[in-house]
């Protein structure tokens, strides 16, 4: 309860907020604008370049810089070596890096003008709260075992697909997903939720639930609309914790107990 009452007590307060620079008139907000602009650009870039099957951009320009050689080669590592579906996969989690992170990071220090810390990476009460996001890992938990054994799920994951025959391969795949979901975090809990809050209060977290949810089409239905739900609830949170490490906590450890379950149940088919 003392916890609810807290929640209550910072949304009460990011509304006021809100409400008292609405009726000030401050005009256009400048970061609000630059953040939605950025928000949608980024997820354009990283649908068109980002996939795990947009590595071919970079094959004209191989060849240009090194012929039939380099493009060859490239070729033979995405396509055609052992752990082409691994390298795919590492390309993609190297663009999220880029797009999750690395760019809206550097809007936030060079235009922003603003600390990394204000934006979802501060440490401060991380401890206070994980008993908090035990409980909701605790609460999703039977829900992942249950989808583990559904045909859908086991179709989708892991998405290295050979994890439960190569599992050195596994091991470096579910290290870089969890990077990817830090990236994803700072993006969605920690950028665009932060750069929209002053504005528009607990409404930042409906803004950045609908593209969360739209990176999420295509995966199996629960899971997508599960994505709302997860949204709002990491997007609450994070906005009374100003910290996106506990939600980063939560998001690894179910993904990597989703893959577990996959790898598991696939081995027993």
């Amino acid at each position: 309860m003392h916890l609810l009452k807290h929640l209550e007590a910072r949304l009460r307060a990011d509304d006021d907020a809100t409400a008292e620079a609405l009726k000030e008139g401050r005009g256009l907000d400048l970061r609000l604008t630059l953040a939605l602009i950025l928000c949608a650009v980024l997820l354009t870039l990283l649908h068109d370049f980002g996939t795990a099957k947009a590595w071919k951009w970079m094959l004209p320009v191989a060849e240009a810089l090194g012929g039939d050689a380099w493009a060859g080669h490239l070729r033979y590592v995405f396509r055609y070596a052992p752990r082409a579906e691994l390298h795919r996969l590492l390309y993609w989690v190297a663009a999220t890096l880029l797009f999750y992170g690395a760019l809206p990071a550097l809007c936030v220090r060079l235009v922003f003008k603003e600390p990394l810390a204000d934006y979802g990476l501060r440490l401060q009460g991380f401890w206070r709260h994980a008993p908090l996001y035990g409980a909701l890992y605790a609460a999703v938990l039977p829900l992942v075992a249950f989808a583990a054994w559904q045909p859908a799920f086991r179709q989708t994951y892991p998405f290295y697909g050979r994890a439960h025959l190569d599992p050195a391969g596994w091991i470096v795949w579910e290290a870089a997903y969890a990077a990817q979901f830090l990236a994803l975090e700072f993006f969605f809990r920690g950028f665009l939720l932060q750069a929209t809050r002053a504005r528009l209060g607990w409404y930042s977290v409906l803004v950045m639930t609908i593209p969360y949810c739209m990176i999420h089409f295509g995966k199996p239905t629960v899971e997508t609309l599960g994505a709302v739900v997860a949204g709002i609830v990491l997007g609450t949170l994070a906005l009374w914790t100003r910290s996106i490490w506990p939600g980063v906590l939560v998001h690894v450890s179910v993904a990597w107990t989703m893959d577990l379950l996959a790898v598991w149940a696939k081995r027993g088919v």
